[in-house]
């Protein structure tokens, strides 16, 4: 499954277009909702990268 949606990316970044208006707003509305997103959920999403910074740690032990 994996596999498959990193092919899906793959042609979605391949295929993508700058040279006209729309695929510079689809850039713009996707930047501005990912953004939002990390500023809203900007704690939770901290302490998920620290707990999962202590789990790899916990493999080398």
């Amino acid at each position: 499954m994996l596999l498959g949606i990193a092919q899906q990316f793959y042609e979605l970044v391949w295929y993508f277009d700058l040279g006209n208006w729309a695929g510079l707003a689809i850039l713009g509305v996707v930047s501005i909702v990912i953004f939002s997103m990390m500023e809203s959920q900007g704690g939770n999403i901290k302490l998920r990268f620290i707990a999962w910074k202590d789990k790899l740690a916990q493999w080398e032990k």
